[in-house]
């Protein structure tokens, strides 16, 4: 835009004569129109030519359009943009996941930061980097900006996010293996998976901590992960057939809250065998009254 010098409204002729050179007054309507008619489609025509610097400014201009709008503007409209990760990659939206500065429900990057989603098929997973974000005032704006484009949305597909969850459950069980010394709990691959557990340890180092038990032989577990803090336990046919036969030697680590503070308690076959009605269901308040007094987060 060119402006008019603000000393020349101290002349109150003046206005009257530039609206007869056709100059137009420059309002917060005005001002929306032109990005919306103009600059949005010269952006979305040269949006991949645009420098690093000029596509994070554009974005900026595209927050205040709207916000301008009240939230209102049809993101439709900005399906070319891609915004940029913390890896250097400018991917789509629907591509991408919300960093711990956006303060995101979820604490889905620091989980990552900790090693716990190693392995998961759609790794490595892409957070959105913070660099449009230049003081705490604006983190509220620029999360509802970028939900409204798509980012997060990856967590809306179920397979996705059962993957996420599963594989916190895994990596929190064996960092808890580790933290006992039992080095050789391994997880199994999905050929070995068929009798009803996801981790073995071998022989020669099992011992058995909290139930005041001897040395026991091999273990067998199963592992649970939940994002809900309170979870039942849902056993296969496979799994609780596998637990009446292992019984002491058959445990089930159930990780709750996987997806903000994952929180590992564990839960050994005889003690879950010596709830009466217990079913393939095992409810919240029947086997956490049979579990070790202890909680484990890695």
């Amino acid at each position: 835009f060119k402006v008019i010098h603000p000393d020349l409204s101290a002349d109150n002729t003046i206005p009257q004569f530039l609206k007869i050179l056709g100059v137009e007054e420059l309002t917060a309507e005005a001002v929306q129109n032109i990005l919306k008619t103009e600059e949005i489609p010269k952006m979305r025509k040269n949006w991949e030519t645009f420098s690093v610097d000029e596509k994070i400014e554009n974005i900026k201009l595209c927050k205040k359009l709207w916000l301008l709008e009240n939230y209102q503007i049809d993101s439709r409209g900005l399906s070319f943009l891609t915004l940029k990760t913390k890896s250097g990659k400018w991917l789509k939206p629907e591509q991408i996941v919300f960093s711990k500065e956006y303060n995101p429900e979820h604490q889905i990057e620091v989980l990552a930061g900790k090693g716990l989603l190693k392995g998961l098929p759609d790794s490595p997973i892409e957070f959105v980097t913070a660099e449009f974000i230049e003081n705490d005032e604006e983190v509220k704006g620029w999360y509802e900006f970028f939900k409204e484009l798509g980012v997060d949305k990856k967590l809306e597909d179920k397979n996705f996010i059962k993957n996420v969850v599963q594989r916190i459950g895994i990596l929190t069980a064996l960092k808890y293996e580790a933290s006992k010394g039992r080095t050789s709990s391994r997880e199994l691959s999905r050929s070995e998976e068929t009798d009803g557990y996801d981790i073995k340890q071998s022989q020669e180092e099992s011992e058995e901590e909290g139930y005041g038990l001897i040395q026991s032989e091999e273990r067998y577990i199963e592992v649970k992960s939940s994002s809900r803090p309170n979870p039942d336990i849902f056993l296969t046919t496979k799994q609780f057939n596998t637990l009446r036969n292992k019984k002491e030697r058959y445990f089930v680590y159930v990780v709750k809250d996987a997806l903000q503070h994952p929180t590992l308690c564990v839960t050994r076959g005889d003690k879950l065998l010596s709830i009466t009605d217990i079913k393939t269901v095992i409810p919240f308040n029947k086997w956490s009254s049979k579990a070790i007094d202890e909680e484990f987060q890695p």
